[in-house]
């Protein structure tokens, strides 16, 4: 909570900055309401700041009279000043006056170089923030764009409603899945290398459209009685890249005199296509074609991950009904339950990750590989089926074609012991199975990586034996996703785990292995050996 607010202190740092304080509100915990008044390139101008300290929340400033501020870059139409685009911001909540103060002095640098390079023609700096500038315009719609503008694709606009009950679904190519009960606005898209002058007060948009077509827009567009259409604009920006804003026009006749009118509506525009997305989730997308055989807690998890990180093509295969008691641990909730897991999740990840391309296959993770004529039609492999007999023999069938397929494995240990990941390319040395071959070439039960001694049981019943289950929680199974995605996404090849908790372990009465005891005496938390240092002679896999 912000506090330690004194407005004479306030008023004295201000003063030397030839500010002067006009009017203020104040409450006990600080500032809510200050004006103060200053002379920036010869123009007098009010700055008015609101603040509600509780929050300890940076205050809004607004500048006064609004017109001033046209045409200056971080200034709305509406006057307010952006001067912080809370993006990592740091400030002492408990120094209320130093803060005001710098914030104050950020206002007036803005303005001071915004309304020197205005006075100067130059406006290079308003045309770089001019989108946002228009986003805030009065009355603006906001409006997504699904697919990158272009003169090649034939945009058209969904849309429900009319009037001050119109509600645009969005912009897309005409080819798009309809909504119902919706219709179609044909929609415009503009290059334009420059945006017009300025004019003096404010932007009469309907002036600004004539000065683009360079004569009445509803002749130039030949717009239809009652009749609708969407302009979409896109200009370069001085620093690079371009702004994208839209126009709404509709022709309206009046009642009384039955003239038709033109209204005209600014856009604003939510960039929602895929590649842009990703951008902003600092990523790009990842062209490999991959399987996820297993659908469960941590491979529905992977799943969600894998698309997150950009990759867009994801054949997912499993065999398995999500049951209701799982909710809890699957990406899918509760209204999917009953549902077969690849189909629930197929659906699941398209509408929350646009541009995927998912497929579903109901079937199981052998007779899937048995059923393939070839592995090379696919990048990557991942099972997460919690099946290690089934996963040890996918590899050695995948080995066996001598065909070159990357191969990752990836489990939970119970209880919070930690989880594993192997990967490897088929052909080479070093694989899931030589977890399982010991030093002298002879197979083994369990994994040499194994944190449990082995034929203990592990599972955990609440309703007898139809409701066994595995004991993780969901952090562990997040844990095992990261470290799947960290080495998928590195190229790395070999085994790695993380080190979790042995408490529940103990208390359960389960017995650790020696591997297990050593890493936790070495205060280790992760492990990661390559592909060459894990591959065993008389490996039945890649050694055969």
């Amino acid at each position: 909570m912000i506090s330690n607010f004194s407005l004479s202190e306030l008023t004295s740092l201000l003063a030397k900055q030839k500010i002067t304080v006009v009017n203020y509100q104040t409450s006990d915990k600080g500032i809510r309401h200050l004006e103060v008044a200053a002379r920036i390139v010869n123009q007098k101008v009010r700055l008015i700041l609101e603040s509600n300290p509780q929050n300890a929340e940076l205050p809004c400033v607004f500048l006064y009279p609004p017109e001033i501020g046209y045409m200056v870059a971080h200034i709305s139409e509406c006057g307010n000043i952006c001067y912080n685009d809370n993006e990592g911001i740091g400030f002492d909540p408990n120094n209320q006056t130093r803060l005001v103060f710098d914030v104050i002095n950020d206002c007036i640098k803005i303005l001071d170089n915004g309304l020197n390079n205005k006075a100067a023609n130059k406006f290079d700096d308003f045309f770089n923030e001019f989108e946002g500038y228009w986003n805030n315009t009065e009355k603006c719609l906001g409006v997504n764009l699904h697919c990158p503008p272009s003169e090649l694709n034939h945009l058209c606009a969904q849309a429900i409603g009319t009037g001050k009950n119109l509600r645009i679904l969005g912009i897309g190519n005409i080819k798009a899945p309809r909504a119902s009960n919706s219709y179609l606005i044909p929609v415009i898209f503009r290059k334009i290398d420059h945006l017009p002058p300025p004019h003096k007060k404010v932007l009469p948009i309907e002036k600004w459209l004539n000065d683009i077509y360079e004569s009445p827009v509803e002749k130039k567009l030949n717009i239809e009685k009652t009749g609708r259409r969407i302009i979409l604009f896109q200009t370069s920006r001085p620093k690079g890249g371009f702004s994208l804003f839209g126009i709404l026009l509709e022709n309206k006749q009046k009642k009384s005199s039955r003239k038709h009118v033109l209204l005209v509506t600014p856009l604003s525009i939510n960039r929602c296509w895929r590649d842009f997305l990703l951008e902003r989730g600092a990523t790009t997308n990842i062209a490999l074609k991959t399987v996820l055989v297993g659908c469960g807690a941590l491979g529905s998890r992977i799943a969600d991950m894998l698309v997150l990180s950009g990759i867009q093509n994801l054949t997912l295969i499993d065999n398995d009904i999500l049951k209701y008691e799982n909710v809890f641990r699957h990406v899918n909730g509760r209204n999917d339950s009953g549902l077969l897991k690849v189909k629930a999740l197929k659906r699941e990840l398209e509408i929350k990750r646009p541009g995927v391309c998912i497929t579903a296959i109901v079937d199981k993770g052998l007779h899937w590989l048995n059923s393939l004529q070839s592995l090379t039609d696919y990048d990557l492999i991942i099972l997460a089926t919690g099946n290690m007999p089934m996963e040890r023999v996918f590899f050695q069938q995948a080995y066996q074609r001598n065909q070159k397929a990357r191969l990752c494995s990836t489990w939970l240990e119970p209880l919070g012991l930690g989880g594993h990941v192997v990967q490897s390319i088929s052909g080479t040395k070093g694989c899931l199975e030589c977890l399982f071959t010991s030093i002298e070439g002879q197979a083994l039960q369990s994994s040499r990586g194994a944190f449990l001694e082995p034929n203990q049981k592990i599972t955990r019943n609440l309703t007898g034996c139809g409701g066994a289950f595995t004991p993780f929680t969901s952090i562990d199974v997040m844990k095992t996703v990261i470290l799947t995605l960290d080495v998928i996404l590195s190229e790395f090849y070999g085994y790695c785990a993380w080190i979790g908790r042995s408490s529940e372990v103990v208390s359960s009465d389960l017995t650790t292995t020696s591997l297990f005891k050593g890493l936790i005496a070495k205060g280790q938390t992760e492990l990661k050996i390559p592909y060459n240092e894990i591959a065993q002679l008389g490996c039945q896999c890649c050694d055969s």
